[in-house]
């Protein structure tokens, strides 16, 4: 990232939300009648759980709502809940929340790093066995 690129949104690393959990606070979430979160609070917990996302969930995940991954999502919710004071029945919203935050993240990374490449003709042309240096 060039600092002095003006314009550009980067990713938040949720200081405020890493401060009050060094102090062992829990920042209190407000609910709609949805059961979805609202304010200024329902806002940094949908980033923190865009965080999480980033921070946890490897890039070649390719199905979120397998199986093999519920440890995976044991600890986003701990984290979670070790962050926000929410209820349980909120446990499914995060995750779901979590996995289109990772995909989202992985696009982002693909039209960043990929996409410009991915269009060339060598790689198109080389036999499937070649690897490219």
């Amino acid at each position: 990232m060039d600092p002095t690129v003006e314009g550009k949104r980067r990713a938040t690393i949720m200081k405020r939300v890493h401060m009050a959990r060094k102090r062992g606070e829990r920042i209190q979430v407000m609910f709609d009648e949805k059961g979805q979160p609202e304010g200024k609070h329902g806002n940094e917990l949908m980033s923190w759980i865009g965080v999480l996302a980033r921070e946890h969930v490897p890039i070649w995940i390719q199905d979120w709502r397998s199986r093999d991954l519920d440890g995976l999502k044991e600890i986003i919710w701990k984290e979670t809940v070790t962050s926000f004071t929410v209820e349980e029945s909120f446990r499914n919203t995060c995750l779901k929340s979590c996995g289109e935050a990772a995909r989202n993240f992985r696009y982002d990374l693909y039209k960043t790093f990929v996409e410009e490449f991915i269009n060339e003709e060598s790689v198109w042309t080389r036999p499937k066995k070649v690897i490219d240096n």
